[in-house]
């Protein structure tokens, strides 16, 4: 299915959000993702929320579908819970393209519950850099946005 067929039906309430549907949004090539942003702010939020939070778990149950396109966008959402959904989505991730969005998400984002699900995303990174997977660049972005934001004294505990 054309993305073209899968955005209308994205954008209509009515339709049900089908993992045949939304599958057609893993694997976005660059056009694509710039297609789908184009409509995203026209999908209703609630909607958005649900279309994150079921790409989140049918990539948890496939690691064949891929929404890092799909979920680094929607870090920058309107909304805070759907930045948080799409944060707590790239949890699992190895793409390091996605260092530096969530870095920054967890440094200036207004809401707590999107900063603390890039602090989880990035927390992931830390893991693969301790155990010697991550290249040195990547590992002092990380580094640096974990502890800015442990020692960011007007962050809420």
């Amino acid at each position: 299915m054309a993305l073209g067929d899968v955005i209308p039906r994205l954008l209509d309430a009515s339709s049900e959000l089908k993992p045949s549907l939304l599958g057609r949004l893993s694997g976005l090539t660059r056009d694509e993702q710039r297609e789908l942003l184009e409509a995203w702010g026209d999908i209703p939020t609630s909607r958005r929320l649900m279309i994150i939070r079921a790409v989140t778990g049918m990539a948890e149950d496939n690691i064949e579908m891929e929404f890092t396109g799909l979920l680094c966008a929607a870090l920058e959402d309107d909304d805070a819970p759907v930045r948080a959904s799409a944060a707590a989505g790239l949890w699992e991730t190895g793409d390091r393209t996605v260092i530096a969005p969530l870095a920054a998400m967890l440094e200036n984002d207004d809401s707590h519950e999107a900063r603390a699900a890039a602090a989880g995303a990035l927390g992931h990174f830390a893991e693969r850099a301790e155990a010697g997977k991550l290249i040195e660049r990547d590992i002092v972005a990380v580094r640096s946005a974990l502890l800015g934001a442990v020692e960011d004294e007007t962050e809420e505990t």
